[in-house]
């Protein structure tokens, strides 16, 4: 059960590490063309 659990903890970082990053990405595009949108209303 140890093995598993240990696979799992590692399977769950790789994800994140692969995640993290295009969340980045897409949090920081949403907000670019947000501002963007207030720019344009003024």
């Amino acid at each position: 059960m140890q093995i598993v659990d240990t696979v799992r903890s590692i399977v769950l970082a790789v994800l994140f590490v692969i995640i993290a990053p295009i969340l980045g990405l897409v949090a920081a595009y949403t907000h670019d063309s947000r501002y963007d949108e207030l720019l344009d209303d003024w």
